[in-house]
């Protein structure tokens, strides 16, 4: 919660939130629309690099978290429910 209270007092300009999804569906892009958001030099220059990286895990398997206790998904939605509202994602 401080974030989202603090953020504020971030210029837009040096502000970059993306959703996880995004990132994950298309990297690249996102990578890119960050560097001339925050006006970082040289994206075409990083490129190649950042596709050897997300090639470089492309079979890296997500945690999956669907044997988790009750108590501690209703934990997790009570401390988070902040941020399940701020972003819009389902809670668990």
């Amino acid at each position: 919660m401080k974030y989202l209270a603090e953020k504020k007092q971030i210029a837009d300009s040096n502000l970059y939130e993306i959703a996880y999804t995004d990132l994950e569906e298309q990297p690249i892009v996102i990578i890119e629309n960050m560097y001339k958001h925050l006006n970082i030099p040289n994206f075409e220059q990083a490129k190649p690099e950042i596709e050897d990286y997300i090639n470089s895990v492309n079979q890296y398997e997500k945690n999956n978290f669907n044997n988790l206790d009750a108590k501690i998904i209703q934990d997790i939605n009570k401390r988070w429910k902040f941020a399940f509202e701020t972003w819009n994602y389902n809670m668990i």
